[in-house]
């Protein structure tokens, strides 16, 4: 089990150190008149634009798709990694009843996963830092796209948000999707999204929460819908349009229950 643990430190330590050179390429990319992720980088008359260094931005964001596809990679041997601690913390705790002292809980990144209810919660309030999504542009369909709350002040939003308990991670957003359009991230927890939380629903099950979550996008295509996730422990309000796109679905990302 130690070496499992080890393993799961080196892993999120490599999966926060890619996170940091994403945040200092997206600054790069933004930097001045940076054309960012996905802007032009030929003028009006299509010629290559001179006020960029075209082969530098090339390479950023080759880089920006590698790290993101390493990103991926990495958040999935977490999990495994995570269920397979959690079955063995499971397994040596025998038949302790609720009765018994506080279940163990494992690091992941952030986050603490309670051993017997794999239930997140969040660590103590930290420093915001800029999000991705946000230097590079992306997100602006909703003005609360991307906001940062402030510790504590999550009431604030709305009085529908509930408390930051997770029920589903996000493990892949599709280019060019709606989801990817409003600032989703590999790696995000979704706390709420429009009425449907844990709080909302005390005891439901996360995979019937997230058979809530298909009935909201269901009926809110073409509209908007208020979501709130954690983001390396920091919540994050996130406006989304659900709407037909060229992929499948009505946002274009993966959501798998906690």
């Amino acid at each position: 089990m130690e070496q499992e643990r080890a393993l799961l430190r080196e892993l999120s330590a490599r999966k926060e150190a890619m996170e940091h050179e994403l945040e200092a390429l997206a600054e790069c990319l933004t930097a001045g008149n940076g054309p960012g992720l996905h802007g032009n980088l030929v003028d009006r008359q299509g010629f290559p634009r001179a006020d960029i260094d075209i082969p530098t931005v090339r390479g950023q964001r080759q880089r920006v798709a590698c790290l993101m596809n390493d990103h991926k990679q990495i958040m999935k041997q977490i999990d495994e990694g995570l269920g397979r601690l959690h079955q063995h913390l499971r397994s040596s705790s025998g038949a302790a009843t609720a009765a018994g002292p506080a279940p163990p809980t494992l690091s992941h990144g952030s986050f603490e996963l309670v051993a017997e209810g794999r239930r997140p919660s969040p660590p103590p309030p930290a420093a915001a830092a800029p999000t991705i999504a946000a230097a590079m542009g992306v997100g602006a369909a909703g003005p609360t796209n991307g906001v940062l709350i402030p510790p504590g002040a999550e009431q604030t939003l709305s009085s529908d948000v509930p408390p930051l308990l997770a029920f589903a991670r996000v493990h892949e957003v599709s280019e060019a999707s709606p989801a990817s359009e409003a600032g989703i991230q590999v790696g995000d927890s979704l706390v709420s999204f429009g009425a449907v939380s844990c709080s909302a629903s005390p005891g439901t099950a996360p995979s019937l929460l997230l058979q809530q979550v298909a009935q909201v996008l269901q009926a809110h295509e073409g509209g908007a819908v208020q979501a709130v996730v954690l983001r390396r422990g920091v919540p994050v309000s996130i406006q989304l349009h659900p709407h037909a796109w060229a992929g499948r679905g009505l946002l274009g990302c993966l959501l798998r229950p906690l």
